[in-house]
C-alpha cells in the first residue's frame, strides 16, 4: 500500500502549478496596474517636459502646456449639463413607481423606512 500512496502523491505534484490561475478580469486588472506603475515612473520626466513647453515660442503649444499643468494641479473645470423634456419643458420624475419597486424589494420594513423619510426628511 505505501507504494500506491506514493504514486498518488507524485500524480498530484507533476505539472500542476501552485495556487489558482488568474481569470481574464484579474489579468486585465494586473496589466492596468503594471501600466499605471510604469507611467508613474515617468511622470517626473513628463511634467518637466510640459513645464519646458510652457516657455515655447508657439502660443498654442504654450497654452496647451499651461492647461495640462492646471488640469493636473486643480482638476478639469466642471462641465454644466442641462436636461430638459419635450419643447424645453422641465423633466417630470414619477417617484411613485420607484417607491413601489423599493417597497417590493424591501418588504414591510421598506414601508416603515419610507414613512420615516417622508416625515423626518432623514432615515
Amino acid at each position: 500500500m505505501p507504494v500506491y500512496k506514493k504514486n498518488i502523491d507524485q500524480k498530484k505534484a507533476v505539472g500542476r502549478p501552485k495556487g489558482r490561475k488568474l481569470n481574464r478580469q484579474e489579468k486585465s486588472i494586473a496589466t492596468l496596474i503594471e501600466m499605471r506603475d510604469l507611467a508613474q515612473s515617468h511622470s517626473e520626466t513628463a511634467l518637466n517636459r510640459i513645464v519646458t513647453l510652457t516657455e515655447s515660442n508657439t502660443p498654442s503649444v504654450a497654452l496647451a502646456a499651461c492647461r495640462e499643468i492646471l488640469d493636473r494641479a486643480y482638476g478639469k473645470p466642471v462641465q454644466a449639463t442641462e436636461i430638459s423634456g419635450k419643447n424645453g419643458r422641465a423633466v417630470a420624475i414619477d417617484v411613485t413607481t420607484i417607491t413601489k419597486r423599493l417597497n417590493a424589494k424591501l418588504g414591510p420594513a421598506g414601508d416603515e423606512r419610507a414613512a420615516a423619510i417622508d416625515h423626518d426628511g432623514e432615515p
